[in-house]
């Protein structure tokens, strides 16, 4: 899961996902190295998908309708 917030990645991390903080490094960079540094996943690969190096599935599930509309540097996700 990629976010800021570390309430949200702490409860990503608890059901299994893995988080990832983009504001300490590129959030690309940061999911392979975790692809490339996890045996479960590089091991579970059929042949031909090695050369695939990016995530294997994604949900986008919030987007920009949660920032605020008159500071975007805030959230607001109630708005309409």
């Amino acid at each position: 899961m990629v976010d800021y917030k570390s309430t949200r990645l702490d409860t990503a991390k608890s059901i299994g996902a893995m988080p990832v903080d983009f504001t300490k490094d590129g959030p690309v960079e940061q999911i392979i190295k975790m692809i490339v540094s996890n045996p479960g996943i590089t091991c579970s690969k059929l042949p031909g998908e090695e050369k695939m190096g990016g995530v294997m599935n994604d949900i986008d599930v919030v987007g920009y309708q949660a920032r605020d509309r008159k500071d975007n540097s805030k959230e607001n996700p109630t708005r309409s």
